[in-house]
């Protein structure tokens, strides 16, 4: 009989592997918890495991955890780790699962077991192991004697019906998100030094050039709106460069209905005759009508937002100057 079954057994196990993995890869940033808009900017320089350390407090539950780290080096999705606090990974109290997507020192954690509760602050992570396979089940008791059969009640008379009772209220649609992503072709610059401006888009047609949209939408160039209330996760990514020497500071922010949003500001430096890739996620909420705006600001009028054009040696497409994309999450 075991000759049989194990074989199986490996298999199942092996292929409940492989979609788990597929499944933390998929969901890893799109079913975050909703926090209050950031922007990423982190080390990566390579350490152990053992010297990370969650930047965030992570909660004691079971579920999809999303938390921010000091350096995502040593995190691979489909790892599994247990998170403590303190010098011990013996603590009283942890969570343990499976990391899934990892980004911009954000690391998502699929938790599946857990000591104590409450929430762990300044935690430090170690790799932990699999949890193992389910032992063979116990072999069935042997069937006790038939006891001797009562004397049969006299029947009761029949009850009166009750009443139907109401009928309950439809429940809710699952989430079919909203999503937009556009794209400009042109190089962008400021204006005049150290004053904001909004970076604009002119590839926001659905179905042209790679554009996407369905519940997002693009107006006056730049405005980003959403068609429906929710938690939004915003990224973009735009190629930074300059004209003139030296070295200079482009900042870019977030700005939703026309108001900075706050701790959302990134710096950059450029450099003469080099190009810098800037790039950065926020998670949002926003009411249906809100819109949100991607800004930068310059104190030397000679830095670029650039497009790229087609190019040979070998043949390769133009490149957009900004590409952003807007998915709702919740």
């Amino acid at each position: 009989m075991s000759r049989s079954t194990e074989p199986h057994n490996a298999y199942v196990n092996k292929k409940s592997f492989i979609l788990l993995i597929s499944a933390l890869s998929f969901i890893g940033l799109a079913i975050a918890k909703p926090n209050t808009a950031y922007s990423a900017t982190c080390s990566r320089t390579t350490i152990p495991l053992s010297s990370a350390i969650a930047t965030g407090p992570i909660p004691i539950s079971v579920g999809l955890k999303y938390f921010p780290v000091n350096n995502q080096s040593p995190f691979v999705t489909g790892m599994r780790i247990r998170v403590v606090v303190g010098g011990t990974v013996q603590g009283t109290k942890y969570v343990e699962g499976r990391v899934g997507s990892i980004s911009n020192c954000n690391v998502a954690l699929l938790v599946d077991r857990l000591s104590g509760s409450g929430t762990l602050v300044n935690a430090r992570f170690t790799v932990a192991g699999e949890i193992g396979a389910q032992g063979p089940t116990g072999l069935t008791g042997p069937i006790g004697p038939v006891g001797p059969q009562g004397i049969q009640g006299v029947q009761g008379v029949p009850g009166t019906n009750g009443l139907n009772g109401q009928n309950g209220q439809n429940g809710i649609n699952g989430l079919v998100p909203a999503y937009g992503s556009f794209r400009d072709t042109t190089t962008q610059q400021v204006d005049s030094v150290n004053t904001p401006k909004a970076m604009t888009f002119n590839q926001i047609t659905p179905g042209v050039n790679g554009v996407s949209a369905n519940g997002v939408s693009v107006q006056f160039s730049s405005h980003i709106v959403v068609a429906r209330t929710g938690t939004y996760n915003v990224q973009f990514s735009a190629q930074l460069t300059k004209t003139d020497s030296g070295n200079d500071v482009m900042d870019i922010w977030l700005r939703k209905n026309g108001v900075d949003v706050a701790f959302s500001n990134s710096e950059i430096t450029i450099t003469a005759s080099l190009r810098q890739v800037a790039t950065s996620n926020y998670i949002i909420d926003l009411a249906a009508g809100d819109y949100v705006e991607l800004m930068y600001s310059s104190a030397d009028i000679a830095t670029r937002i650039l497009a790229i054009a087609p190019q040979t040696n070998p043949v390769r497409p133009a490149g957009p100057s900004i590409t952003v994309a807007i998915t709702q999450v919740q």
